[in-house]
């Protein structure tokens, strides 16, 4: 049963202690600022979305929150926290009208040119900009992670850390996970490799972040063999990504291409001659923007082959024998407090590329600043099959004698989205407003797995027409708390 609706003095006194806590906050970092160019801010924010797009999330409901941060030439913290009644998680508290506590940001960056080391909680981005990157989705959820940047002459590096699972009380393992890049920029153009590795039984690895070595290398010589390991072999279980980006930036236009290739073998390479150890886990995006005089259009293209980012191993005691999926939980579903059992968002849920496996995806996008509106909005259009981001291989007990997986059964799942948005300031006062439609055929469902594994998301036979309209207002408070000179 959904909770009542909040009442609105509900949704004021809400609105009113937010923007106490951040007039609270600022006034106490403005009296400790002292550094040269240094400069704080505070920013509430209140929204309320009605909409479908979740079929398992309220159908109207309310957000409250602040954003606050302090910005110097050598040191800048961001926070940004806020309650939600939208009925997809749990409460934490007894707070009147259902809402929970949900925290967005929270992290602090040091820089010190050439370097810059960011850690705490926030949400990771790729390097490429795109609404389908591929190692890391735009939507995902915050983690807690550690960032180390390097970028001098042509050369840039970077090596981050993710917490993925550690201390969990749904009892997930202990996982975790490190990135790095590695690349060169020459004038306007930038070119990358892009190197993952996901691990179990730990939530940090000090050899993965500190060694500079590509990490499929470091994974090959450290993790311990079959038999008779060296001295200095750990025992591990460890999954590998890795892939490429090529982005070149100009003064009027913007243009990109990534791939991404999962659990690397020789079967990749030489399909014809090992293609009964898996089908090729790849996934590819391409893009970008030009401005024209009526606006900024932007064109992008992206997809997967089935089974990319799923785990590998699995027995018939073990449906998940290593849970090292490249997935921020180990979980397609969750329980609430009164018993509920909803699915986890899979296009949250992905670490990578938000569609994850089995789907092609395209996008057109449009936006442009009219007088002191900021107008804008996307048409997309989606196909998927079924989804196993917790269970190997699917319906399947082991992989398909195939290279190549893809759409290989229907119906499929075909959505179709049109958005568009507006924004006008008033001086720090912002409103915004938003409106989603669109429709879907065969909606991918959450269902029993027929090896007996974690349930699989499979085109249903569910037609819906689909909408969300959301209204926002933010107020941004700043001030520049250099102290002058003597």
């Amino acid at each position: 049963m959904k909770k009542a609706a909040p009442s609105w003095k509900h949704s004021v006194r809400l609105l009113l202690s937010c923007a106490f806590l951040a007039a609270c906050l600022t006034q106490t970092l403005w009296a400790k600022s002292d550094g040269p160019g240094s400069s704080i801010f505070a920013e509430p924010y209140a929204g309320i979305v009605a909409g479908n797009l979740n079929p398992h999330q309220n159908p109207l409901y309310e957000q409250f929150g602040a954003v606050l941060g302090y910005s110097s030439p050598h040191f800048v913290a961001n926070a940004n926290a806020m309650v939600v009644n939208d009925g997809l998680y749990s409460q934490q508290e007894a707070i009147p009208g259902g809402y929970r506590i949900q925290l967005n940001n929270g992290d602090v960056a040091l820089k010190l040119k050439p370097f810059e080391i960011k850690g705490g909680l926030f949400t990771h981005t790729d390097e490429v900009k795109s609404p389908y990157s591929l190692f890391f989705n735009p939507n995902g959820f915050p983690t807690t992670g550690l960032n180390l940047d390097f970028a001098e002459g042509i050369f840039f590096y970077k090596s981050e850390w993710l917490q993925l699972n550690n201390l969990s009380a749904n009892g997930y393992g202990p996982r975790g996970m490190n990135y790095k890049v590695y690349g060169v920029k020459l004038g306007r153009l930038r070119v990358g490799f892009q190197d993952v590795v996901l691990y179990l039984d730990r939530s940090f690895s000090t050899d993965f972040f500190l060694n500079p070595i590509p990490m499929y290398l470091t994974q090959l010589v450290s993790v311990q063999p079959l038999n008779n390991p060296n001295p200095w072999e750990q025992i591990s279980n460890d999954n590998t990504l890795m892939g490429f980006f090529g982005d070149y930036t100009a003064p009027k236009w913007y243009g990109y291409a990534q791939v991404l290739i999962d659990d690397l073998s020789l079967t990749f390479f030489t399909p014809w001659i090992h293609k009964y150890v898996h089908p090729w886990k790849i996934a590819w995006s391409l893009g970008g923007t030009y401005n024209f005089p009526f606006g900024t259009l932007g064109f992008y293209q992206a997809g997967a082959t089935k089974y990319t980012f799923e785990p590998t191993y699995q027995t018939s005691t073990q449906p998940n024998e290593y849970p090292y999926q490249y997935t921020f939980y180990p979980a397609d579903q969750h329980t609430l407090t009164g018993g509920t059992v909803l699915p986890i968002p899979y296009d949250n849920n992905y670490i990578g590329y938000q569609y994850g496996e089995n789907n092609l995806a395209f996008m057109a996008t449009y936006k442009k600043t009219i007088q002191k509106y900021r107008v804008g909005g996307d048409v997309e259009y989606t196909i998927s099959g079924s989804k196993s981001p917790n269970n190997p291989w699917g319906n399947l007990t082991g992989p398909p004698a195939t290279f190549w997986a893809m759409f290989d059964h229907s119906p499929l799942q075909q959505r179709i989205l049109l958005a568009g948005y507006a924004q006008r300031p008033f001086g720090g006062l912002t409103v915004s407003f938003g409106a989603t439609l669109g429709y879907v055929w065969h909606e991918l469902q959450l269902t029993a797995a027929s090896d007996g594994g974690p349930a699989i998301f499979e085109p249903s036979s569910t037609n819906r027409f689909l909408y969300q309209f959301d209204l926002g207002v933010s107020y941004k408070l700043s001030m520049n708390t250099s102290k002058p000179k003597k």
